[in-house]
C-alpha cells in the first residue's frame, strides 16, 4: 500500500484534523482508526507517530497520547486464523509503538451489506460462536492479570510499562504464541 492514507493526504497539503486542529488544542488523548494502516506494521506504527508529533504538549499526562480506537478485520474477506494473526499483529504494533489503548472492532458484527450479509466486524459471530480473536483477547486477559500479580510476588512491585509491554508482545506474537 505505502504510504498511510492519512499521511499522503497531509503530505498533499489536504486540512484535516491532524494537521489543523490537533496542534491547536489541549486534548487529553487522539483515537486512531487505523483500517488504512492495519495491515502491515510499519506503515501502523508511522501514523501513529505523524499523529502523536502534531499533538501539543499536554502539563500532567506523560507518555504517547495516540491510541488504536478502532481495528479489524472482515470475515467476508479473512477467514478466522487470518482475523487472529492481523489482530494479534496490530496489537503487538501498537504495544511496541506505546499506545495506551488498542481497541477492537468490534464483539458483534453491526454492518450488513444491502444485501443481508454480514460484513464479519465480530469477535463472536451472528451464530454465536466465539472466534479466535474472542479467545486471543480472553486468553491475553487471563495472562495479563497472572503476570501482574506474579512480578508484583516475585519482586514487590507491579512491572513497568514498558515491561509490562514487552511481556505482552512475547505473548501475542503470532510466531510464538501458545494459547
Amino acid at each position: 500500500m505505502g504510504v498511510p492514507a492519512i499521511v499522503r493526504w497531509l503530505s498533499q497539503g489536504r486540512p484535516a484534523l491532524v494537521n489543523e486542529v490537533l496542534p491547536k488544542t489541549t486534548v487529553d488523548l487522539v483515537s486512531y482508526s487505523s483500517y488504512d494502516t492495519a495491515h502491515d506494521p510499519a506503515l501502523l506504527k508511522a501514523a501513529l507517530g505523524f499523529i502523536e508529533a502534531k499533538l501539543p504538549p499536554k502539563p500532567g499526562i506523560t507518555g504517547r497520547r495516540v491510541f488504536i480506537g478502532e481495528y479489524g478485520f472482515p470475515a467476508i474477506r479473512h477467514p478466522p486464523e487470518e482475523t487472529d494473526r492481523l489482530s494479534r499483529q496490530v496489537i503487538c504494533a501498537g504495544l511496541e509503538w506505546g499506545c495506551p489503548l488498542v481497541l477492537y472492532w468490534e464483539l458483534y458484527n453491526n454492518e450488513v451489506d444491502p444485501d443481508g450479509r454480514q460484513r464479519g466486524f465480530w469477535m463472536i459471530d451472528d451464530q454465536g460462536v466465539k472466534q479466535p480473536i474472542y479467545e486471543t483477547h480472553r486468553s491475553f486477559y487471563e495472562w495479563a492479570r497472572r503476570f501482574v500479580a506474579d512480578e508484583d510476588a516475585r519482586t514487590g512491585r507491579v512491572p513497568s510499562d514498558v515491561e509490562f509491554r514487552r511481556a505482552a508482545v512475547r505473548f501475542l506474537d503470532f510466531r510464538t504464541a501458545k494459547f
